[in-house]
C-alpha cells in the first residue's frame, strides 16, 4: 500500500509539472525533460508494484494450500 501512495503522488507530481511547465513557455527550463522521466519512473514503479502484487498472490495461494 505505501508503494501504491508512493506512485500516486508521483503521478501528482508529474501532473502537476506538467501545468507548471504549460504555464512557463517563454523560458526552457528543462522541466519537459525531467517530466518524461518522471512519468518513465512512475511507469516503472506501476508495473513493479503490479509484479509484486501478483506474486504475493501466488504466495498467499500457495501457503494455504499447504496449511
Amino acid at each position: 500500500m505505501e508503494l501504491k501512495k508512493a506512485a500516486a503522488a508521483l503521478g501528482t507530481t508529474r501532473i502537476m509539472g506538467k501545468m507548471e511547465s504549460a504555464r512557463l513557455t517563454t523560458a526552457d527550463t528543462g522541466l519537459a525533460d525531467l517530466l518524461g522521466d518522471l512519468e518513465r519512473y512512475q511507469s516503472s514503479m506501476t508495473e513493479g508494484i503490479q509484479k509484486m502484487l501478483a506474486m504475493s498472490r501466488c504466495i498467499e495461494r500457495d501457503a494455504d494450500r499447504l496449511l
